[in-house]
């Protein structure tokens, strides 16, 4: 170790330090980014498709109540209560529109999980809800509507099953985030703790060779200096090898 020039030592100490601080920060950076993309992906899963699909869901079975109720109105004679019963359908099937616009807007690459459970989802709706009904509802034809209710009633489920599936999926893959999440995190603790006592370590290791090759010998140059200030020139120097403090000896 006394050839080994002193800049080098402390150099090489705190660029390994300065390592350490890089690998923890780009870990802490990858972490976060991390999270954000998962966050993000939980939200679109509960917060948005899943929301989408159950509320399209609540108002397809609105049209479905209503028509019913547009047909008893129908067959009794009320007219006017069979019109208003089927202006409520016609409202509660724009709002399951939007909601499986929803449902549909937001980009997911071909080969996505979510991809095959949304789609099934859009055809079991088109299903139930076709060009025929959409215009059926606009023309008031409530003895077409009355008959195409059990098509309605028929093809529902398959329409419930899809969505269904989708909020298990929804369901495993938000517990699924969140045990990896704890994995990362005890994976994340344990190399910080590492990290930390090999940092103490290389403090303490460091800090020895400074005493050892720095400030001892450095205290002992002092008191020879001292001596030969004194006229005293007996102190033996020893060699101290080839570094900053051997060339000073």
């Amino acid at each position: 170790m006394q050839n080994i020039s002193v800049k080098r030592v402390i150099a090489g100490a705190l660029i390994v330090l300065l390592a350490m601080l890089i690998i923890l920060g780009s870990m802490g950076a990858m972490a976060e980014r991390e999270a954000a993309q998962l966050l993000e992906e939980i939200n679109e899963i509960s917060a948005q498709q899943a929301s989408a699909a159950n509320r399209a869901e609540t108002n397809l079975m609105e049209v479905r109540v209503r028509l019913e109720r547009m047909s008893q109105h129908y067959r009794n004679g009320n007219e006017n209560l069979a019109e208003r019963a089927l202006g409520e359908a016609l409202v509660s099937l724009e709002r399951s529109d939007q909601r499986i616009a929803e449902l549909m807007s937001l980009e997911l690459p071909a080969d996505s999980e979510r991809r095959p459970l949304i789609d099934e989802i859009a055809d079991s709706y088109n299903i139930i809800v076709t060009d025929t009904l959409r215009d059926d509802l606009a023309n008031r034809h409530y003895s077409a509507l009355d008959a195409y209710r059990d098509s309605i009633n028929t093809y529902f489920l398959r329409f419930s099953t899809a969505i269904n599936n989708f909020n298990d999926y929804a369901l495993n893959r938000g517990n699924q985030v969140y045990s990896d999440a704890q994995r990362d995190s005890v994976i994340f603790g344990i190399t910080v703790g590492v990290l930390i006592f090999a940092a103490i370590a290389l403090y303490i290791v460091v800090q020895i060779m400074i005493n050892r090759l720095i400030i001892s010998p450095l205290q002992r140059a002092v008191r020879i200096c001292e001596n030969i200030a004194q006229g005293d020139l007996t102190s033996a120097i020893e060699d101290r090898g080839s570094n900053e403090i051997g060339r000073l000896y």
